[in-house]
């Protein structure tokens, strides 16, 4: 098959994705790409300071008419490969897959895995297991996202060979300037969480952790949620120097970053299929420890990035940030060597070429890609 457009099925913009299509775009040439959305950017997500850049200029569909949809999935069936990043609970989507499969197009799934832990992951498992049985047959292709991907997708039936590790790949950061006061300490170990303040991001975890360091590190909190005073309170009694920024926009994390020593993602379940802040600190130079939970610790074969611990264990997360000041992983040179070593493997530009060896592969006989956490 040679496939001259792809149209990506979206259940919302994703600043996550337009980076890798856009990149996509620049590559194949010769290809026509469009984006058809479910809905728009999510409010929740704007009100985290996410934004869609405006100059993008890939073909966008918004809240498509079933007629839109339509015309969609059957215009050149022959030479247009699907891709969808979702299938569930979206009911454009939902409409474009039932029709691409009823008329034999060419069709791929881009996904995180769905949350295993407890009673309901088991239920998420039994239903996907017994939803997707017309998908998984007609599937060419699935781009499992991060460490847990490829197993949760094999283990609901999708062919082995068919499955394919992806991640979120984006533009490589460059610093902005970021006017709200932000402290750094030169004698200490200057360590942010970014992201959701809620049990399942293990932020708990992290205080812990710190209280274990007194006086050894400076921690910095971009973010909200329901611990919010609680995580203040824990970390003013226990003596944990502290500077909370609060919500700030997504255009602001580089400047946050590239103060920053290491970035602890301590993830409890696997709600953090990716974890795109990991992506976005490495290509910054920083350090990173994430827990065993956390999509993007599939990376870490790479032992510059940082360190993976075990979910929940937080003296094990104690331990891994003295061993990253012991072993010199903190210092500059180091920093400089982590920065060009993840934009070679997480940057938009390296995910676009690994998607086109992908589809080539699939649809056009070309010789299979090794992953793209592949160890050089």
């Amino acid at each position: 098959m040679n496939f001259n457009r792809i149209i990506f099925w979206e259940p919302c913009l994703s600043p996550h994705k337009l980076d890798l299509i856009c990149q996509l775009k620049d590559l194949m040439i010769e290809v026509e790409i469009i984006i058809c959305s479910d809905q728009g950017l999510l409010k929740e997500r704007e009100e985290l300071g996410w934004s869609i850049p405006q100059e993008s200029d890939i073909k966008t569909i918004v809240s498509p008419t079933k007629e839109v949809i339509i015309g969609l999935a059957h215009k050149n069936i022959d030479t247009t490969v699907h891709i969808f990043s979702g299938i569930r609970n979206h009911l454009n989507l939902k409409i474009g897959l039932n029709e691409l499969i009823n008329v034999g197009g060419s069709f791929g799934i881009l996904s995180e895995p769905r949350v295993k832990e407890g009673f309901l992951g088991l239920l998420r498992y039994v239903h996907s297991y017994f939803s997707e049985i017309k998908v998984r047959d007609k599937a060419k292709f699935v781009l499992a996202i991060g460490k847990h991907g490829p197993s949760w997708f094999q283990s609901i039936g999708y062919i082995e060979k068919t499955i394919f590790p992806f991640a979120y790949f984006i533009n490589p950061p460059e610093p902005s300037f970021y006017n709200k006061k932000l402290l750094k300490s030169s004698d200490k170990i200057n360590i942010c969480f970014i992201g959701r303040l809620t049990k399942d991001k293990g932020v708990l975890d992290l205080v812990r952790a710190l209280r274990l360091m007194p006086n050894k590190v400076l921690l910095t909190i971009v973010g909200s949620g329901k611990l919010e005073k609680l995580i203040i309170s824990l970390c003013n009694k226990y003596n944990i120097q502290i500077n909370y920024l609060g919500v700030i926009p997504n255009s602001a994390i580089n400047s946050i970053l590239s103060n920053m020593d290491i970035l602890v993602l301590p993830s409890i379940s696997t709600d953090d299929g990716w974890g795109v802040v990991v992506s976005e600190a490495l290509m910054m130079g920083v350090a990173v420890i994430v827990s065993n939970k956390v999509g993007s610790s599939v990376v870490f074969n790479e032992k510059i990035f940082g360190k993976v611990f075990v979910s929940e264990d937080y003296i094990s997360l104690q331990g891994k940030i003295n061993e990253l000041k012991n072993n010199g992983l903190l210092l500059e040179s180091i920093k400089i060597q982590r920065m060009k070593l993840a934009r070679a493997k997480l940057s938009a530009k390296s995910g676009a070429n690994y998607l086109s060896d992908i589809l080539h592969y699939v649809f056009c006989e070309g010789k299979c890609p090794k992953p793209f956490f592949y160890k050089s």
